[in-house]
């Protein structure tokens, strides 16, 4: 990644250089000065709106270069650990664990651009759903593989219809 960084700041200095066109020295500083703002004006405009899905399709090797486009719907099943939580917690005494359904699932909608990354899980039965708090994209430099590290914050309908957090509530 940090050589798209490298790369982006050279097409700043470039485009610089084409609008000020440097005949003295004065103006070569101004190139130098401006360079950042402009990197920063060129980054804003790739990253923070659609035209860096048109960067991505026009170079489609910066999937595997820098990090694939995952925007979209994607069918998932989620393995829960609410099974193994519940024989612990006094909530659930009176429920047998074997029970307790630990496959969900669902979609996960993920919402990206240049600067974020966004993950939602909507189970299929629609009793859950999850937002992310932190999420993390990693190429790792050995096996050269994508992975997304991610911390959620996810809650159940009631039967009220409203949406509650999992933890349960003392009054």
């Amino acid at each position: 990644m940090n050589w798209v960084l490298f790369i982006l700041f050279g097409v700043s200095l470039a485009v610089n250089a084409v609008l000020i066109w440097p005949e003295t020295a004065s103006e070569l500083m101004r190139v130098i000065y401006t360079t950042p703002a402009t990197f920063g004006l060129i980054s804003l405009v790739l990253g923070a709106t659609p035209l860096w899905r048109k960067l991505w399709g026009f170079f489609p090797l910066l999937n595997s270069w820098v990090f694939p486009d995952l925007n979209g719907r994607w069918q998932t099943e989620i393995h829960s650990n609410i099974a193994a939580m519940a024989a612990h917690h006094p909530d659930f005494a009176s429920t047998d664990p074997q029970t307790i359904n630990t496959l969900v699932p669902g979609q996960f909608e993920i919402v990206q651009d240049w600067f974020r990354l966004y993950i939602r899980f909507d189970a299929d039965d629609r009793y859950s759903t999850s937002n992310t708090l932190v999420v993390e994209p990693r190429k790792d430099r050995e096996s050269g593989r994508f992975t997304l590290t991610y911390v959620y914050k996810n809650g159940v309908s009631g039967l009220s219809g409203r949406w509650s957090p999992l933890a349960p509530s003392n009054p």
